[in-house]
């Protein structure tokens, strides 16, 4: 190769010498006459025009870390810094052979604040009231407001309330009334309303501006009415990047949002379409950053679902944990017999000869109030020493016995039944929960029973293991029975780190104790199962028991495995007693073949432990925040 290179320059040269009297080469010429301007169109846009005599090209250094070439020497560049700049534009013109000449101009931008996206997640376009968001933990917060004080200064650090905390008491429930209203011109103007129903709940330093008299925080008297003018900005706080979305409201006026701290300037650390997470600084110590979290749903409606969520619903003693009352055999009086084991109470009932009637042996809960034509949700555990089927449901205690009762089978494996019912055609305030347990021979041992109004009354039976599904489970090992796979811990992939399980009198579950805690970062102790196959929009039901050895709450849900990590999750508060929670959840806003259930528990000190885990769809998706 490297003589036919040669030769190809010989034959090169001979030929340039003896041509030298016909042919002209052309020699590089050095550009001149270079001249540049620069003309503003649209917000953040500029146009560039150079020209130079004998330039081949145009390259443009734009003074904000970018570039461009072209050979016209006209450009258009778009500049995004918000504010009033400058920036310097150099423009070199050349011609080759490193024949360059370079001239700059100065360029000023100016470009106003914008981010519809927040505008219409606190509007919906229009208007949006928020409330204060009760029943998550840290509702209300403080810590420090910046690096130097106490470490870790982005989160509440020295306090957190905990759910429905500031609700119990005529000292601080005023601020639970609290409606906040945004709306929108359309035009991306913002306005903004309190209505504190009267009184503000008023941090005990600032009580001077409410004439208060008390110690400590109080509500007090306070006129909020009036419209105030909110002003987005890129944020100037000194939260982490990764902490905040990176803007800040300003309200006219002395405006501000629920809690008194007498500031007026809030930073966004999070917002969704029904949820909001701000900073402020108080106002008196700068030492303090004060935190609020507000919610779409009205504090009244967090309550209700709370009551929901935590094994109560319209039953009593749905766990068994305070003996067998008000259960009993058919509709009294006897009461149900219940077997303890270990620390779990469970009501247990030996068939050991076949009856002619399904109904012939009976456990009921009666007393209930059950609203005609409305669809409910009954959820279970149930086992049996033989695989063998019963029947469970809602119904009348006398009359007709009108009832809507599914068919449930039963195998040697505890496993979590959700059923989806309807009372259609009857109701009353004395009917009751149901199961037959006649026609088949076996014990059945039935515990943690929630019945909640709800769900889509398709009559349909979900399961949290195998057998007796009429819905098609979603998730693989739900009991954990088989071991941690193919659960994680986190999302580090499908070979990421198993999660932690333990065995206790042969039952396996999952068992985690967070070793820092922290509010605003929960999702650092995890349990995931990835890969699931969900539509986007559809509803799904997550069953699962859920214990700690502390009062304490966690997140469970559905999301992305990756990207956004896009999720619907519910804030659950969980006991030192095993209970089993139902979830109805919408999957909005994503979808796909790579979703998983999710459990983050890092927020709280306590041991958190999982089991029988299900995920079906169907449901009302009314737990969806």
């Amino acid at each position: 190769m490297k003589k036919l290179k040669y030769l190809v320059m010989l034959i090169f040269a001979i030929t340039v010498s003896s041509c030298e009297d016909e042919i002209e080469i052309p020699v590089s010429v050095l550009p001149s006459n270079l001249s540049v301007s620069s003309s503003n169109g649209a917000e953040g846009t500029v146009t560039i025009t150079a020209s130079a005599t004998d330039a081949n090209y145009y390259h443009f250094d734009f003074g904000d870390g970018t570039s461009g070439l072209n050979t016209t020497g006209t450009i258009t560049k778009e500049y995004t810094e918000i504010g009033d700049n400058t920036y310097t534009v150099t423009v070199t013109a050349g011609s080759g052979d490193q024949k360059t000449i370079t001239e700059t101009i100065q360029v000023s931008v100016s470009i106003a604040f914008s981010d519809p996206a927040t505008i219409a997640a606190l509007t919906s376009g229009s208007s949006k009231t928020w409330y204060l968001s009760a029943s998550e933990a840290g509702h209300l917060g403080v810590g420090p407001a910046r690096e130097g004080i106490d470490g870790e200064w982005w989160f509440p650090k020295w306090f957190a309330a905990t759910p429905f905390e500031k609700c119990g008491s005529g000292d601080s429930d005023c601020l639970c009334d609290d409606e906040l209203t945004f709306t929108t011109d359309g035009n991306g103007g913002l306005s903004y309303t309190l209505d504190n129903m009267g009184q503000t709940y008023f941090n005990g330093a600032h009580r001077d501006v409410a004439g208060g008299a008390e110690d400590g925080d109080f509500c007090y008297d306070f006129d909020t009415t009036g419209s105030k003018t909110v002003t987005l900005s890129a944020v100037t706080g000194n939260v982490p990047d990764e902490e905040t979305t990176g803007i800040q409201m300003d309200f006219s006026d002395g405006g501000f949002m629920g809690y008194y701290v007498g500031s007026s300037t809030y930073e966004i650390l999070a917002i969704t379409e029904d949820a909001l997470y701000v900073r402020t600084y108080d106002a008196i110590d700068d030492a303090l950053a004060w935190y609020h979290k507000f919610s779409t749903t009205p504090v009244a409606d967090q309550m209700s679902v709370e009551d929901d969520m935590t094994g109560g619903g319209t039953l009593l003693n749905g766990d068994l944990e305070n003996g067998a009352e008000p259960w009993t055999i058919g509709l009294g009086p006897d009461l149900a017999p219940i077997v303890t084991e270990g620390d779990n109470t469970f009501i247990s009932v030996p068939v050991d000869t076949a009856t002619d009637n399904v109904f012939d042996v009976n456990v009921s809960q009666i007393g209930l109030s059950i609203t005609p034509d409305t669809n409910y949700m009954l959820t279970f555990d149930a086992w049996s020493d033989v695989d063998r089927s019963i029947l469970a449901g809602i119904g009348l205690s006398g009359g007709d016995f009108s009832n809507n009762a599914l068919t449930v089978n039963l195998t040697t494996a505890m496993q979590t039944f959700t059923l989806m019912l309807s009372s259609a055609g009857f109701g009353d305030d004395n009917s009751r929960v149901l199961f037959d347990l006649g026609v088949e021979v076996g014990t059945v041992n039935i515990d943690n029973i929630t019945l909640v109004e709800g769900g889509d009354g398709s009559g349909t039976v979900s399961v949290g293991d195998n057998g007796g599904s009429m819905a098609t489970e979603l998730l693989i090992n739900g009991d954990f029975e088989a071991g941690a796979e193919p659960w994680n811990a986190g999302v580090e992939a499908f070979d990421g780190p198993p999660a932690p399980v333990v065995t206790e009198d042969g039952n396996t579950f999952y068992s985690a104790t967070p070793t820092s805690p922290n509010p605003s970062e929960p999702f650092l102790v995890n349990l995931s199962q990835q890969g699931l196959n969900v539509v986007q929009g559809n509803n799904y039901i997550l069953t699962f028991d859920a214990w700690s050895d502390v009062d304490r709450a966690i997140i469970a849900g559905i999301g992305e495995s990756s990207g956004s990590f896009n999720s619907v999750a519910v804030n659950v508060d969980i006991s030192t007693t095993m209970q089993t929670y139902t979830l109805n959840l919408t999957a909005a806003g994503f979808g796909g073949d790579d979703i998983r259930v999710l459990f983050d528990s890092n927020g709280e000190a306590g041991t958190v432990n999982i089991d029988n885990v299900s995920l079906v769809e169907g449901g009302d998706g009314s737990d969806t925040p």
